[in-house]
């Protein structure tokens, strides 16, 4: 049996499970296999690839199932129980590195697999940097990902938004959130390979979507230096709303930019 004829084959069958992109999925999924069984001769590889083939025919995201996705400039372990990295999210690194004024420590809220958490402290050595996640399950991988680039200027702490830091003197230049900001009605229309499959807790939040953005708001203003920067991710239907929001907790310089679709996608505010 010829490497051809298995890509052939995984293409025909994901092809067949109403899987899009099934010839570029075909070579990572072989690649994977290749990669996972060294050494292996071709006809041995389709034991190991037959169970990833049902599970991604299931409608299982890709990453899940390769177990790592690229981010920025990192690649992160991932799995299930933490959210999947969107490209999108890579813009939110720019912009805290264009506001990072060159000292002071960076807060990450709602860390996940430290996507961003963990670039930033890659591209800014000298700084500490603080993720906190309400998730133990998405900690886990934030840590995977801390020991698997050897970043030791990372600190990681499990609970809800700032209450890890209720009685300590962290302040920050920067906090950045890519929080759960899909409303109610948005969560039970999303795609099954996303409801299904990615932590509800990561996306889902109450009051149309904006409840934990209106608390890390409010709560930021506490943790931020003196013409810190406050940057979120958004709904790209919630940019006027998380401006007010924000003018009404007294930030300067607000600002909505878009993302790679021309959609209201981040909301930063300063602390004067």
């Amino acid at each position: 049996m010829l490497y051809s004829t298995i890509l052939h084959f995984i293409e025909e069958k994901l092809a067949n499970g109403n899987i899009e992109n099934n010839n570029q999925e075909a070579r990572w999924l072989l690649e994977y296999a290749k990669k996972q069984n060294p050494g292996y001769p071709p006809e041995n590889l389709m034991i190991f690839l037959i169970p990833l083939l049902k599970r991604r025919i299931s409608g299982e995201p890709l990453q899940y199932i390769l177990g790592s996705v690229m981010f920025y400039e990192l690649e992160l372990e991932i799995g299930p129980g933490v959210l999947i990295p969107r490209p999108e999210t890579e813009l939110l690194i720019d912009l805290a590195l264009k506001k990072y004024p060159g000292n002071g420590n960076i807060l990450d809220l709602c860390t996940g697999s430290g996507a961003i958490l963990l670039n930033l402290a890659r591209l800014l050595p000298k700084a500490n940097h603080v993720g906190i996640d309400i998730s133990p399950h998405a900690l886990h991988w934030a840590e995977i990902n801390q020991k698997k680039h050897n970043l030791d200027n990372v600190y990681l702490f499990c609970g809800d938004l700032f209450n890890p830091l209720e009685n300590t003197p962290y302040k920050f230049s920067v906090v950045t959130a890519n929080p759960p900001y899909i409303s109610s009605e948005d969560y039970y229309n999303l795609p099954h390979t996303i409801k299904d499959f990615e932590p509800k807790s990561a996306l889902l939040a109450m009051n149309k979507g904006l409840a934990i953005t209106e608390r890390i708001i409010e709560g930021a203003q506490n943790y931020l230096e003196t013409k810190g920067w406050l940057i979120l991710e958004i709904g790209n239907l919630q940019g006027a709303q998380t401006q007010e929001k924000m003018k009404e907790n007294n930030y300067q310089n607000i600002s909505c930019i878009k993302d790679y679709t021309h959609q209201d996608r981040f909301v930063l505010g300063q602390k004067i």
